[in-house]
């Protein structure tokens, strides 16, 4: 848990202030939220797996743009390709970030 504070402290679109929108329900198990820092710097998708299922995500859904390169925050995947397929483990978090 300290760890992930430690990250989250480093990310100017989890200032208090920066904008966040909750995103449509990609299915009953995921839960999304897309955060962007003041200047529109920085965005991070933050997708959460609330089953005990693993889940996947279709990177198309949140609409990475594709002129930027983006990664998990969390485990540091990288992620090549906005159209593919993005797993998580059941009750596992992703921050995917452009910054």
């Amino acid at each position: 848990m300290s760890r992930r504070i430690q990250i989250r402290r480093r990310q100017p679109a989890f200032h208090p202030n920066a904008t966040q929108y909750t995103l449509h329900p990609m299915n009953n198990s995921l839960f999304a939220f897309w955060r962007q820092s003041i200047y529109r710097e920085q965005s991070i998708f933050c997708i959460n797996n609330l089953s005990n299922r693993t889940q996947v995500l279709q990177l198309s859904d949140i609409n990475l743009i594709c002129i930027e390169p983006w990664y998990d925050l969390l485990t540091g995947q990288i992620i090549e390709d906005i159209n593919a397929q993005f797993i998580l483990e059941p009750y596992q978090s992703a921050w995917i970030t452009n910054k």
